[in-house]
């Protein structure tokens, strides 16, 4: 009788343990930081939104370089001070793999949306921003257009060196034709 009582707890431990052992393991990054947060299309679709509500809003890192704020998308002249190191993925220092930061269900519903800068940061690969070399790192085509005319690509421009990695298809004259807009 007490061997049942006994395979009854040690089953009801591991169930627990078992259940609650998913969410242990569940990346910290991904995770909301407020209550409210909903997996609502609209919200999503808003960097600031998404990240406060990385996990209703679907995400889905994939390695170590990301960007620690929202507001990424609004200081694009920070991509050449110290404070690109708080934007890596935004400024195009990552290395890893590009794609969709929410729901791919969002980002293809969104599609027509992609000369916007917020979508084309949550939704890259639905935007094309992943298909090939010939292509700017930095998920804004038109701040990289930009530069271009600054003279910031020329090898006299201190920022040369990050420029012609970052914005490799605006700066290269072999790819100037063929990257998207």
């Amino acid at each position: 009788m007490r061997s049942q009582q006994e395979l009854r707890i040690v089953l009801f431990c591991a169930l627990v343990l078992g259940t609650t052992s998913a969410y242990d393991h569940e990346d910290p990054y991904c995770l909301d930081k407020e209550d409210y947060c909903t997996a609502d299309e609209w919200n999503c679709l808003h960097p600031q939104y998404y990240h406060v509500c990385r996990r209703s809003c679907g995400c889905k890192r994939r390695g170590q370089c990301y960007d620690l704020f929202g507001d990424c998308v609004d200081f694009t002249n920070d991509c050449f001070n110290e404070r690109r190191r708080h934007c890596p993925r935004f400024c195009g220092l990552c290395t890893e793999s590009c794609d969709n930061l929410i729901r791919d269900e969002y980002c293809e519903n969104n599609r027509n949306l992609c000369n916007h800068p917020s979508i084309l940061y949550l939704c890259a690969r639905t935007c094309g921003r992943c298909r090939n070399d010939c292509r700017n790192k930095m998920l804004s085509n038109k701040v990289c257009n930009a530069f271009v005319k600054r003279r910031y690509c020329d090898t006299s421009s201190p920022f040369c060196w990050i420029m012609r990695d970052v914005c490799h298809a605006s700066c290269t004259s072999g790819c100037r034709h063929h990257h998207i807009h």
